[in-house]
């Protein structure tokens, strides 16, 4: 099983003394109960915390649950913020596994930052190259009047406010990130992300784990909490939150969205430097919001994000999209990520690092957006200049390649499972025509002609793998013809399954053998 690490970020500044800092005590041991509580989550969960007074330090390195050991928490001196994001950030690189070969990488860390009080150190490059990097899901909490909303903005747009430091407020705040944690490790998606939804005041509105019910609408809970001091819609709400009016969002009622995607990425980064590649989904009317996330993401303005938008696509609310990365001699880690569509926007975020020994020049990259049957319904090629002395540069719009015509490659026996992974798709992507008459074309004279006029005019050769396939000269001639015609991107493996049982041909899988995996478990069933 993957793990999900959680840190935890505390203020044990002086401020915090006394009731406060014994209610964090409280809370935290509470937390810990409860996730214990839970054998999934037990077996999922690491939890480390990193404590900032006078200075920042991890008080408990990231640990199971099971063996997890409360931290002697005591309250004294400045706020050192500044460190304990520095900390944070070489905690994460040391702690968090990365994929390695077949090995899995961990999901991308959660992490909740509680602090009282403005900073009394240097923090504003840490939170800067902190939300850059984006090694991590942040969520910060702005304890009591004297606490910052707007400085903690600088380091997550995901801030929440505490209008008090009083004992049950404090507790309450642990047992809500217990529950988010909890709701969190029974994901059962391939990839970690959680998306953040905000209202048209740019609000934050709720947060979601990809399809775990993860979700929170501070908005109404908060005028519920003013009306009247209580909530009891939901265990996972956050208490005494600030005041405000609920927002309606569009197309509540409707089930079907008419989804856009916008791929933003730098022109130019120097060897040695890692960057991100953030896929966006969202409503038409949410463009601008996107954009402006884009912007206040990457704030430099000598080298502005290129961006690439294309749709719409119709998508019912509840589809996992699974987007995957590559790129050219650089590493990717997650290749893929998953965003879940519920009407709000969502984002897949990738961590590229460019090795400091490369060859400087353009290395090409490719984005492909995968339903969560398993197809590829649109892909995006990107460019990166990799240069020592990166170049000024304005932003170009290259559109995502929306995917029209598809060949589908399968053995006879397997057609009814072709059929209905076709049939499952084309509810989201109904402009997809795809050819399935391939079995009754093998039976031609002229076959083989007409397999080299079909197969290039397509966007998209959907290559169904099986044990079958693998024995069907037919299936071989139709997948060379379109890796010779194409190339091997233009090949999208289904494999129907386990890679590792019926291994795909040598001459697709040598350099990509992961793409056939990360294929196959989109699609394997719960429980294998």
């Amino acid at each position: 099983m993957k793990r999900l690490p959680v840190y935890l970020l505390l203020d044990c500044s002086g401020s915090m003394a006394g009731e406060p800092i014994q209610a964090v005590k409280m809370g935290l041991k509470q937390l810990i109960d409860q996730l214990r509580n839970d054998p999934h989550t037990v077996e999922a969960v690491s939890l480390s915390i990193i404590t900032f007074s006078d200075s920042a330090q991890q008080a408990v390195a990231l640990t199971d649950l099971a063996s997890f050991p409360e931290p002697d928490l005591q309250a004294s001196g400045p706020t050192a913020l500044g460190s304990a994001l520095r900390l944070l950030k070489e905690c994460i690189e040391r702690e968090v596994g990365r994929a390695s070969g077949t090995q899995q990488s961990d999901w991308k860390p959660l992490i909740f930052l509680m602090t009282d009080g403005r900073p009394t150190d240097d923090w504003e490059q840490e939170a800067e190259n902190l939300r850059l990097m984006r090694l991590g899901n942040i969520i910060a909490c702005a304890a009591g009047d004297a606490a910052d909303e707007q400085l903690l903005k600088r380091i997550t747009d995901s801030v929440i406010k505490l209008n008090d430091l009083r004992s049950d407020t404090l507790v309450g705040f642990f047992k809500w990130c217990s529950n988010s944690i909890s709701k969190a490790s029974h994901s059962d998606v391939s990839a970690p992300h959680i998306s953040y939804e905000y209202d048209r005041s740019g609000r934050l509105a709720s947060l979601s784990r990809s399809s775990a019910d993860f979700s929170y609408d501070y908005e109404a809970s908060a005028a519920r909490l003013s009306k009247h001091g209580h909530d009891h819609t939901s265990e996972t709400q956050p208490p005494s939150a600030v005041s405000s009016s609920p927002q309606k969002h569009e197309s509540q009622t409707s089930k079907t969205d008419k989804v856009h995607f916008l791929v933003a990425s730098p022109p130019a980064a120097p060897p040695g430097r890692k960057f991100i590649v953030d896929v966006w989904a969202h409503l038409e009317r949410q463009r601008a919001e996107v954009e402006r996330r884009v912007r206040q993401a990457r704030p430099q303005t000598d080298l502005p994000p290129v961006i690439r938008p294309k749709g719409p696509f119709k998508i019912e609310r509840g589809t996992r999209l699974f987007v995957r990365l590559k790129f050219q001699d650089l590493h990717v880690d997650p290749p893929e990520d998953v965003i879940l569509w519920e009407g709000e926007i969502g984002n897949a975020s990738f961590e590229v690092a460019i090795p400091t020994e490369i060859t400087e020049g353009v290395k090409c990259g490719l984005v492909t957006v995968h339903w969560e049957g398993g197809l590829q319904i649109a892909r995006v090629p990107l460019q990166l200049l990799v240069a020592a002395k990166a170049v000024p540069a304005a932003p170009t719009t290259q559109p995502l390649h929306h995917i029209r015509k598809a060949f589908a490659s399968y053995a006879s026996p397997d057609r009814d499972e072709v059929i209905g992974r076709i049939q499952g798709m084309q509810k989201i992507a109904p402009d997809l025509d795809v050819f399935l008459d391939v079995v009754n074309l093998r039976s031609g004279e002229d076959w083989e002609k007409k397999l080299w006029q079909v197969i290039p005019e397509s966007d998209v050769f959907y290559l169904f793998w099986s044990a079958a396939a693998k024995a069907s000269p037919w299936v071989e001639k139709e997948w060379r013809c379109a890796l010779n015609s194409r190339g091997e991107e233009f090949i999208d493996p289904v494999p129907l399954v386990s890679p590792e049982e019926v291994r795909p041909p040598d001459e697709l899988s040598k350099k990509h053998f992961n793409d056939w995996i990360l294929a196959y478990l989109r699609e394997k069933p719960k429980g294998e």
